[in-house]
């Protein structure tokens, strides 16, 4: 595996960690509005919905590489 590829991994890895972060800041019980509790769990959603993009996106990067591994013995 590169550097390259390395960095990439744990660029991915670090990035969903800060959005799951970021989803739990969103929990909006301080608010009696439905409307903006609404907006705020569409977003939290959306947060969430990042971080597991960019976790599996490591994950793909990882198996590539243990096939290429595989492949070259």
């Amino acid at each position: 595996m590169s550097l390259d590829e390395i960095i990439l991994i744990e660029t991915l890895q670090a990035r969903a960690e800060v959005y799951e972060s970021c989803a739990g800041h969103l929990e909006l019980d301080w608010t009696a509005d439905p409307a903006e509790r609404a907006e705020g769990c569409k977003i939290r959603d959306r947060f969430y919905t990042l971080a597991a993009r960019a976790r599996q996106r490591a994950r793909d990067l990882l198996a590539a590489d243990r096939a290429k591994e595989a492949a070259a013995k």
